[in-house]
């Protein structure tokens, strides 16, 4: 082997080298992007039961959220009105989707807050037909960016600075 392909190979590798590392680096930010953060339970139109499918994928996402979140979590339950401007719908849905959280082994203290908004401030995403779910990860979980129970990541961004 000649020394010029000695050169060429060790170019090459410190590029794959600083690729690796660089890809290491961005892991943490691609790990942030956790899409258990938010649920929608659906339910069908002018019912507060919710259906066999529904369970499915909610039991799925609960799995989910023991992954991610190993260190628990807050929820913050919303749901929104009927057409006719009331809450009683909204109200046993949000019931519903509590019970669901509470069986699925969720404590009941750890249901934060209930927000109920009007039918006008619904869109496609968020129709008066779902409850939404958000979750507020403790640390340290993934996203964790406290530096208090978190010095690592303090000392990482620090680092890529």
């Amino acid at each position: 082997m000649s020394p010029i392909n000695g050169i060429v190979i060790m170019v090459n590798m410190k590029k794959l080298m600083a690729a690796f590392i660089f890809a290491l680096t961005s892991l943490n930010v691609a790990a942030c992007i956790v899409y258990e953060r938010q649920y929608r339970v659906h339910f069908e139109p002018g019912s507060a039961t919710v259906t066999a499918k529904e369970i499915k994928r909610f039991a799925e996402w609960r799995i989910a959220t023991r992954k991610y979140f190993f260190s628990g979590f807050d929820v913050y339950l919303t749901a929104w009105e009927s057409e006719d401007g009331s809450c009683e719908l909204a109200t046993a849905r949000v019931e519903q989707v509590r019970n669901l959280l509470l069986k699925f082994g969720l404590s009941a203290n750890n249901v934060k807050d209930t927000e109920f908004r009007p039918i006008y401030a619904a869109s496609v995403h968020y129709g008066p037909d779902l409850v939404r779910i958000d979750v507020d990860a403790r640390c340290p979980n993934y996203c964790c960016r406290d530096e208090k129970c978190c010095p690592a990541w303090r000392a990482a961004e620090e680092a890529a600075r």
